[in-house]
């Protein structure tokens, strides 16, 4: 059962990760995609 409880806590983790961090990376990538022009399809973060 301990182990339930970490998987849930995780998923939470995720989920608020998801919401406040996924829109910050995804500006990155598309702003180092922007930016580097030695390798366009490599962003800052993968």
């Amino acid at each position: 059962m301990k182990n339930q409880h970490r998987i849930a806590i995780l998923r939470e983790i995720k989920a608020e990760w998801n919401t406040y961090a996924g829109p910050i990376v995804k500006d990155l990538n598309s702003y180092g995609m922007r930016h580097s022009a030695t390798k366009p399809e490599q962003g800052i973060l993968t």
